[in-house]
């Protein structure tokens, strides 16, 4: 099996009218929030084999701000996961070798909160408030957990995913 973690940058600013949406700057909440997060993950000693993040400024910062409270193994920054299609998406992470065990995607919305729904069988998912969430809207700043019931991951197909946890900034305790 796979895990799966699919973060959607946080918060962006809308303040810089003049700047191109691929460089804008998180808010001084999404920084927030991108803070608390990395908190969070702090303390579960959170893992990936791999991080997958788009180029965008926003998700970088994303990046950045939790990187000191992660581990990981390989970082790739992907123009290409700024606003791909979820069929681009899904594509992209059949590509993964297999001796990649778990991989962290820092990207965009629509595409993770339609792909996320793509993977997540509801059948295989305890946690059905954290399904309803996601299924409803993927805030910025949500972190998904999905255990994949594959193979390898070449084998993804719908509803092949469990959601295991579904983290939102406003859930977090604050500081």
């Amino acid at each position: 099996m796979n895990t799966l973690f699919l973060l959607r940058h946080a918060k962006s600013s809308r303040d810089e009218t003049v700047v191109d949406d691929h460089d804008r700057q998180l808010s001084t909440r999404g920084l927030q929030a991108a803070e608390d997060l990395a908190q969070h993950l702090r303390k579960t000693s959170f893992h990936a084999t791999l991080v997958l993040c788009s180029t965008a400024n926003r998700a970088r910062q994303t990046f950045a701000l939790i990187e000191p409270a992660i581990t990981y193994d390989d970082l790739l920054l992907e123009k290409e996961l700024y606003l791909c299609s979820t069929e681009q998406f899904i594509s992209r992470l059949r590509m993964l070798n297999n001796n990649i065990g778990s991989a962290l995607v820092i990207a965009h919305n629509p595409t993770l909160e339609y792909s996320a729904n793509y993977l997540i069988n509801p059948t295989k998912t305890q946690d059905k408030r954290a399904l309803r969430d996601i299924s409803a809207r993927y805030p910025t700043g949500a972190l998904a957990e999905i255990q994949l019931h594959v193979g390898g991951w070449k084998e993804i197909t719908t509803g092949c995913g469990e959601l295991i946890s579904f983290v939102k900034p406003r859930d977090l305790p604050l500081n």
